[in-house]
């Protein structure tokens, strides 16, 4: 029997060896595998994808996954013993929330693995989300049993065949995380489906300038969204580094397209060539390193169809900070300001997320400005929501919508010493107080 022993938590040495230990007592001929924090994926897909490294035995025609720091009881390996039902993917983990005082359960992931459902009909295999497509490890293995969950059954283990779960660190934040990550994570994805309607209701865009391994979380956010009638735009702002894995990945959705710069030119400009291909009636910008919730689009929808004479809507958000590692943990919920206000929004630079704009309102207002300080590179977003509120309605939905990864290499961060100047600028041709 193969187990891996994966730290999923960041909890280090003692705790991989102290659950290894553990392993070893209850199956001594087992052979065990660890990945260390940041691995889990690479390492059980290497070992998926070359069984024969595992020597004569191979992997055989089960394998266990086993978290770093929790104990079981030698009972639970008993039903790796049998065998499942013929459909049965294997044994599931029952919901535990980890540390006390926790209301919501959060789920674990299988325990046992039949190693024929990691493949698909056509003996393909599917792989454990790398950590370019699931940014949160410690959710790599229910994600892909939500995936298998489709074709296949789980049977679920008893809650008391576990004696110690892991406890991860403070800085986790493992409730909170899991409050805005189960919707996304359980919503089912409509990649592949024929759009309904000659035309798409909204043209997403996502601008980006390398930063390539962030794309693929921020596409499949949109890819779950629960209202399907949607067009993405990926804008490549002249990268260096190659984004045709993209296209690879997702290009056979026909509501997928790439555009692409000859030289890094700008968000604004970005954005303007983008405008000129949309074929929405509403533009939704997306920030290539954040994501949507997966009602993101229902929600605006419903709104916007209330009140057609919307130019802009914007909602509230869920801000994640990147650790060095890049894992985002969550920080807090920032609600919108309840009213829009221009002088607020240039006085006190609130980033305001999602913005969603009317397209018949960007073209009459002649799209972004490429000029000024920066050349349209920097505070692309206040200047058309401050231009956009001295002519049409804006409204918020106070809603979290729309998920902020904060980097402290990102551009805004990395810039902030020049937005006064900006702002003078811009105030030369735009009065707040006016609008």
């Amino acid at each position: 029997m193969v187990i891996f022993i994966l730290d999923l938590f960041n909890l280090g040495e003692a705790a991989v060896r102290g659950t290894s230990h553990h392993v070893k007592a209850c199956i001594p001929d087992a052979v065990v595998i660890v990945a260390e924090s940041g691995q889990a994926s690479l390492v059980l897909n290497e070992t998926l994808r070359s069984p024969e490294s595992m020597g004569e035995a191979g992997i055989g025609e089960y394998f266990i996954t086993v978290v770093a720091g929790e104990l079981f009881s030698p009972a639970l390996l008993s039903l790796a013993e049998g065998r499942l039902e013929s459909g049965c993917a294997g044994v599931a983990a029952p919901e535990q929330a980890p540390g006390a005082g926790n209301s919501k359960p959060v789920p674990r992931g299988p325990f046992l693995w039949r190693r024929e459902a990691c493949f698909t009909g056509e003996g393909e295999r599917l792989y454990f989300a790398s950590r370019e497509k699931l940014p949160f490890e410690c959710y790599v293995l229910l994600e892909m049993q939500l995936r298998l969950g489709k074709e296949w059954t789980w049977t679920e283990c008893a809650l008391d065949m576990w004696t110690r779960h892991p406890v991860p660190p403070k800085w986790h934040k493992s409730m909170a995380q899991w409050t805005y990550m189960e919707p996304l994570l359980s919503a089912r994805s409509t990649y592949g489906i024929t759009p309904v309607g000659a035309l798409p209701y909204f043209s997403i865009v996502l601008c980006f300038h390398n930063d390539i391994s962030y794309l693929s979380w921020s596409i499949q956010s949109v890819m779950r969204q629960s209202f399907p009638n949607w067009e993405l735009i990926l804008m490549d702002d002249g990268s260096t580094e190659s984004s045709d894995g993209m296209m690879r990945d997702y290009g056979r959705d026909v509501r997928v397209r790439m555009l692409r710069s000859d030289r890094n030119e700008g968000k604004a400009a970005s954005l303007n060539k983008a405008l000129i291909q949309a074929q929405g009636s509403y533009l939704l910008e997306l920030d290539a390193d954040d994501w949507l919730d997966p009602a993101c689009l229902s929600v605006l929808h419903r709104t916007i169809t209330s009140q057609p004479d919307l130019g802009m809507v914007y909602a509230d958000h869920i801000l994640w900070k990147e650790r060095p590692d890049g894992q985002p943990v969550f920080h807090q919920y920032v609600p919108a300001m309840a009213s829009f206000s221009a002088l607020k929004l240039l006085r006190d630079a609130i980033p305001l997320a999602p913005r969603c704009y009317r397209i018949e309102a960007l073209r009459s207002l002649g799209g972004w400005w490429e000029h000024g300080p920066g050349g349209g590179r920097l505070y692309e977003d206040f200047q058309m929501m401050a231009r956009l509120a001295g002519h049409y309605t804006v409204e918020r939905i106070p809603e979290p919508l729309y998920h902020r990864r904060l980097r402290e290499d990102s551009v805004s961060a990395s810039h902030t010493s020049h937005y006064a100047e900006w702002r003078d600028w811009f105030s030369l041709f735009v009065k707040p107080l006016e609008v």
